[in-house]
């Protein structure tokens, strides 16, 4: 197998095993820590450490439905696990 289709392989197992709650090294419970955790340390950033992108108080903006996330793995032609949870930040 290429390394090309390689890749295409496992981003399309990791999707179907974060679809189907399975346990993956993108679960919905890692993705869901990691979002909390992040958030955790956006409360407490360091204005004189920190750039503009990531200020005091960031926090993720809510995930996408289903289809969008499937028009946008169109666009991009990538497979997206972590846009379910969430979709940038504010």
């Amino acid at each position: 197998m290429r390394r090309q289709e390689a890749a295409a392989y496992a981003a399309v197992e990791t999707e179907r095993q974060v679809l189907a709650g399975e346990e993956g090294p993108m679960s919905n419970e890692f993705l869901a820590w990691f979002k909390g955790a992040t958030e955790d340390k956006w409360t407490s950033i360091n204005p004189a450490i920190y750039g503009f992108q990531f200020v005091r108080g960031t926090r993720w903006n809510p995930g996408l439905p289903a289809e969008a996330i499937r028009e946008y793995e169109k666009a991009l032609a990538v497979a997206g696990t972590c846009q379910r949870c969430w979709a940038g930040s504010s």
